[in-house]
């Protein structure tokens, strides 16, 4: 059984008296677009939302009301011919806890440290995210996410100074 027949097959069952749940049918194609068009925007607009409000607004006079601070990871993944990088972040707030959550998913041939850096610099700034705010970054063990010079942490490591 497909995976977007799942939901469509057991929403009858769960909810005998909805006529819409009884007529209700989705297949890959709009489960797809469910997915891309509705839920993915909504899920990173709640995250950014959190991610750019003070943590806390009633701040004493004396003290600076700043953002979360959140960690970054990337990965690379081979789909086909394409290199697929999932760019997420974690962080806490009071209200919430710790949240992890994806911020976007690009394709990209270059997988230099130089590219995967500027990548991930523009994606937060164009969410308007601050560098500065970054706590920790997260990758695999290879030399250019890690590499003592010319790595992904180096080259964010100056963006903080």
């Amino acid at each position: 059984m497909p995976p977007g027949d799942c939901g469509t097959k057991l929403a009858p069952t769960i909810y005998p008296d909805s006529d819409i749940a009884k007529r209700m049918a989705c297949g890959r194609t709009k489960a797809e677009a469910i997915v891309t068009d509705v839920l993915a925007p909504a899920s990173v607009e709640d995250c950014l939302k959190v991610l750019r409000r003070p943590l806390n607004e009633q701040r004493e006079a004396t003290t600076k009301a700043h953002t979360p601070f959140f960690s970054v990871a990337s990965d690379a993944s081979n789909h086909g011919t394409t290199k697929l990088f999932p760019l997420s972040v974690r962080y806490w707030t009071p209200d919430l806890g710790v949240q992890t959550k994806v911020l976007d998913f690009y394709d990209d041939s270059d997988e230099t440290s130089a590219a995967i850096h500027n990548q991930i610099v523009t994606k937060l700034e164009e969410n308007g995210l601050g560098l500065d705010m970054i706590s920790a970054y997260s990758a695999d063990n290879a030399s250019l996410n890690y590499g003592r010079y010319n790595s992904v942490f180096q080259k964010l490591k100056e963006n903080s100074n």
